[in-house]
Formats: structure tokens, C-alpha cells, sequence
């Protein structure tokens, strides 16, 4: 498994909020240490057609999350998409890379 090293404080402030989404603070705790090493797993994808979307939903978590907190977009997508293809960011986000 690859780990991916992030900003500490957002790294955990971005877990809580993927982690509630998933589940109440009640089961966080039973699932916390399945929902860490799936998070810090890098993407790596496989199927171009199948993944893409797979990219693009994850990409569209990480934007909403940043507006929700006032975070600037293009500096949260470098603390967490650096293992995302600028392929996938250019797309999704109509940016040059």
C-alpha cells in the first residue's frame, strides 16, 4: 500500500468531514482505522472509462469541502490531488496544467 503525505491539519480536518459523511461519531469510531487507510491509499487507476468518473467524483468531494471551509480551491487541490492526473484536473476543473 502507498501512503501519501498531506498538510497534517487539513489532512485530518478533510477525514473528519469524509467520515461523516459515511457514518455517525458512533460507528467513526468502529470504522475509523479501515476509513484512515483507505483514504491515505493512493488512487491508482486501472480503467480509464470506469475510473475517470471515479476521479471526477472524488475531485468534485474536494471542491465542495474547500468552498464549504472558505479554502482556496487551487491550493487545496495541491495539498490533496497530488496523486490525481492533471489529465483528470484540467478536465474537471477547466484549468492549463
Amino acid at each position: 500500500m502507498v501512503k501519501i503525505s498531506f498538510n497534517n491539519e487539513t489532512h485530518l480536518a478533510y477525514l473528519d468531514y469524509l467520515t461523516s459523511l459515511v457514518c455517525d461519531e458512533y460507528h467513526a469510531r468502529y470504522y475509523s482505522r479501515l476509513l484512515t487507510m483507505l483514504f491515505e491509499t493512493t488512487f491508482a487507476p486501472t480503467n480509464y472509462g470506469l475510473d475517470c468518473n471515479r476521479a471526477a467524483d472524488g475531485l468534485s468531494m474536494r471542491r465542495a469541502y474547500a468552498v464549504a471551509n472558505s479554502i482556496d480551491i487551487y491550493e487545496f487541490l495541491l495539498i490533496f490531488s497530488k496523486n490525481v492526473s492533471s489529465k483528470y484536473l484540467s478536465t474537471f476543473f477547466d484549468i492549463s496544467i
